[in-house]
Formats: C-alpha cells, sequence, structure tokens
C-alpha cells in the first residue's frame, strides 16, 4: 500500500482527466496490494466501512462491506472515479432519473480484479450480493471528498431524497442525528429493474473478470434452481418460447422416427423432464429417457415423471467407459458451458458415450441473429475491453428482470459451432435456422435471424 500512496502522490495534479485516472487505476496490480491491514472492518450495523487513505491529488479509500451491505443510491454531481474490487463481489446498479421517476436500468457484477467506471453524473448504488461473505474494494475520486457534504442520496422505500450533511460517515440511509443537512419526501417514484424493462423477462448483467468455469457451473445452476417450480409454466405461458420449443421437439421426434433401433436415448440438460417426454410421444417410440441436469431442484421436478435422471452437469460426468447410447439432445443449453476448451472436452466425452452413426440434436444461440442478445454480446465485448477479464466473443451473463441469479450464455458463430462438432468426431447432417423472438418456431433462410437447430452424427470415435 505504501508504494501506491506514492504514486499517487507522485500523480501531477495538471494531468489528472478521468481518463488518465482510469489508466492510473487499471494500471495497478490489485493481486499484489497490500492492503489488509487497513480494511476497516469496524462499522455502524447494517453500514459499510470507510478508510481515507489520501486526499491529494486525488482521493483513494478503502471500504469494506460487510454481507448483503450495500450503500444507499446516490448521486455524482461534480465529481467522478472509479472502484477497484481486491475481495468478494459487488453489483454496481445504475439508475435514470427523468420525469419524477427513478429507474433501475442496469447493473455490473464485479468480482477480485475488476475496476467499475464512475464518470460524472453517474447515479447508482454499490451493493454486497453475498449474504455470508464480506468484500473489500478501493475507491479513487476526483475531487476529493473530504466529507460527504451535499451528496444526494435516495430511498426508493419511501420516494424520498436526503442531502447528507458533512458529519455523514457513509452514503447511507440513517436515523442518526445530523447525518441530513436536507430531507424532501415524496421527491420521486420509483420503478425496479422489473418494472423499468417491462417489456422484457431478462436483462444482460455483466461479471467482470468472468468466473472460473467452476464457479459459471454453480451459477447456472442456481438460475435453474430459482425458477425450477415455475418453468414449465413459464416456457408455455411464453408465446416466443413455446412456438420454438414445438417445433424444434417436432423435428427432432421425425429424425428418432427414421431409427432402426432406439432403446435408449441421452437428454443433456433436460431440465424438468418436459421437453424429452413431448419428444418421445410426438415419435411414436417408447425408448428409455436418461436425464442428466445440473439443477437440483429441476430433477426432483423430473423425478415426477417417467425419467432415469441423473443430477450433475454433463462436464462434470463420470459414465461407465462402456456406457453408450442410441441418440442424444443438447437442448438450450450448451451455451451454458464457460469456454470453447470446456465445450470441446464435452463434445469428445459425448462422442465417446454415443454409438457409432447416432444422432446428436443440439440448438445452440445464433451471435449473428439481429434480434437476439448476440449482436449486443459482441459490442460489449470491444467497447467494454472484456476480452482483458477472460471472455470470448459471443459470452454473455444475465439474469431474470425479477430474479436474483446470474446465469452465463455464450453465442455461436455458424462455423465456430459446426468446426466444434466436427473437431469432435460428429459429421454435420442438417442446420435449420429458427424464429425465436420474431417469427417464432417458423424456419428461417437469413442467418441474420434465429437459433441454429444441428442434426450432427457420430461418424468418428476419437480418443
Amino acid at each position: 500500500m505504501k508504494q501506491l500512496l506514492e504514486r499517487i502522490n507522485n500523480f501531477r495534479k495538471e494531468d489528472l482527466s478521468y481518463e488518465s485516472l482510469g489508466d492510473f487505476v487499471k494500471g495497478i496490480d490489485l493481486a499484489k496490494l497490500e492492503y489488509k491491514e487497513h480494511i476497516p472492518y469496524e462499522c455502524d450495523p447494517g453500514d459499510y466501512g470507510r478508510n481515507i487513505l489520501c486526499l491529494e491529488p486525488f482521493e483513494c479509500v478503502l471500504i469494506y462491506w460487510p454481507p448483503s451491505t450495500e450503500s444507499a443510491i446516490h448521486y455524482h454531481k461534480g465529481f467522478y472515479g472509479y472502484v477497484a474490487m481486491l475481495e468478494g463481489e459487488l453489483d454496481n446498479i445504475e439508475y435514470v432519473f427523468k420525469d419524477g421517476i427513478l429507474g433501475e436500468s442496469h447493473a455490473v457484477r464485479y468480482l477480485a480484479g475488476g475496476v467499475a467506471d464512475e464518470p460524472d453524473q453517474t447515479i447508482h448504488k454499490l451493493a454486497n450480493p453475498n449474504e455470508k461473505e464480506g468484500a473489500v474494494s478501493i475507491h479513487f475520486y476526483y475531487p476529493a471528498l473530504d466529507t460527504l457534504e451535499d451528496l444526494a442520496i435516495y430511498n426508493t422505500e419511501i420516494g424520498a431524497e436526503g442531502i447528507l450533511s458533512a458529519t455523514a460517515k457513509s452514503a447511507s440511509w440513517s436515523d442518526r442525528e445530523g447525518h441530513f443537512k436536507a430531507l424532501r419526501e415524496n421527491a420521486f417514484s420509483f420503478q425496479d429493474m422489473a418494472t423499468f424493462h417491462r417489456k422484457r423477462s431478462h436483462v444482460i448483467y455483466p461479471v467482470i473478470p468472468k468466473p472460473e468455469s467452476e464457479r459459471i457451473g454453480e451459477m447456472v445452476g442456481a438460475y435453474y434452481c430459482e425458477q425450477a417450480e415455475i418453468y414449465d409454466q413459464i416456457d408455455q405461458k411464453h408465446e416466443s418460447r413455446s412456438a420454438y420449443t414445438d417445433k424444434i421437439n417436432e423435428i427432432i421426434a421425425n429424425q428418432f422416427r427414421n431409427l432402426e433401433s432406439l432403446d435408449e436415448v441421452l437428454h443433456i440438460a433436460c431440465g424438468t423432464g418436459r421437453r424429452a417426454i413431448d419428444i418421445r410421444k410426438i415419435s411414436g417410440s417408447t425408448y428409455k429417457i436418461q436425464g442428466v441436469d445440473i439443477s437440483a431442484s429441476m430433477c426432483e421436478v423430473a423425478a415426477e415423471k417417467d425419467i432415469e435422471l441423473i443430477n450433475s452437469g454433463w462436464v462434470d460426468l463420470e459414465l461407465p467407459p462402456e456406457k453408450q447410447y442410441c441418440a442424444a439432445t443438447w437442448l438450450y443449453a450448451f451455451g451454458h458451458i464457460s469456454t470453447y476448451d470446456v465445450r470441446k472436452n464435452a463434445l469428445l466425452k459425448l462422442n465417446k458415450h454415443l454409438k457409432m452413426n447416432a444422432p446428436l440434436m443440439i440448438d445452440v444461440f445464433n451471435m449473428g441473429n439481429k434480434n437476439e442478445w448476440g449482436p449486443l454480446a459482441v459490442k460489449a465485448y470491444n467497447n467494454m475491453k472484456l476480452y482483458k477479464y477472460g471472455y470470448q466473443e459471443g459470452d454473455v451473463f444475465y439474469k431474470r428482470t425479477n430474479g436474483k441469479e446470474i446465469a452465463f450464455l455464450h453465442y455461436f458463430s455458424k462455423d465456430e459451432i459446426t468446426g466444434l462438432l466436427e473437431d469432435s468426431g460428429f459429421t454435420i447432417k442438417k442446420i435449420w435456422n429458427i424464429g425465436y423472438v420474431k417469427d417464432s418456431g417458423k424456419i428461417k433462410e437469413d442467418e441474420s435471424e434465429g437459433f441454429f437447430m444441428i442434426h450432427a452424427v457420430k461418424s468418428n470415435e476419437l480418443t
């Protein structure tokens, strides 16, 4: 920490700008920063602790966030800064204030090593979403805030705006005497993310840096556990998803009808099992269904149906070497796998457990689909320089607008998914482009619309 403070002291104030401060912060080797003895663990219940390390030529303050602690929503008026994560995780949730309405617009989750930008005029709050672990962050602001006097904060429960006094210890709502110098009730109405994005069931929710594969698997599992009990209802009531699912089920069932021998089918990421059963019913067959799913809650729902279940991610599953299936499906889930290398290994494993010429029916999200998040994921990858944080082009994190858990998804180019399959011992028989958001369930000629639905067969034995 001493070296960092020396570097700050040597920074020429005349060279300060939003960009130069950002370059400085992002150039710090956070992993080597010796900060432990400076962590301000002592703080009021429900509040966070601040330790101001220096104020010139810009402010540097270390903050400790106890579990489930957050700042109030506050307004950066006349100052800017950056937040670097040292331990744990923080959500940076941003807001838009217009026509008397404060709307929750978007958010990013930062893990250790991530750096959040806080430009002038930002309205946001920082929140530790972890109910068990604390978080530590180091903040850099210019001009320095030697006190929090005149900082505007907002209470969404009562629609109040408070102006902090010079004695306020943190940007939080408090009943402490003298905390506010002014208070205005009924100052605005509030729209949470679900209301603000009322036409969207999901929103993009970046995680920086990209977590390791194991952690991403845990996140995806938690995301599906969160909605297991209502997943089938959502699936059937969602017009676009329902039409798309019906078309996919029909395509797969038609392929299965043409097989001479079909005694057991592997359904990877089978979820509640409803789709696997529908496909079997449409095909007119009586084959055994082997389901595999990462979500324990999804498996509990599927267990009530006629399905043999394994609660595991396919990546982590170890089957007997001799176990082989006549066919496999991998629907709406292959993109949940975290990286190219892990996807390749997953397909190689699947190759080992399929009989020769066995079909694999797999659908993936199309990076070029102008009606979906693919183009936005590519834009964010370049504009936010996400390649510096472990992302691959097409990666996106997201959550339900009224949900808590964040999931991961990868969007594929056509060359990427076909190359992966071919390198893993599969031959592509046919690719359909099927509408989802627009013209749901309809086969599209234009590759800039719809998802890729692929019929591949095992053509090579790979070791």
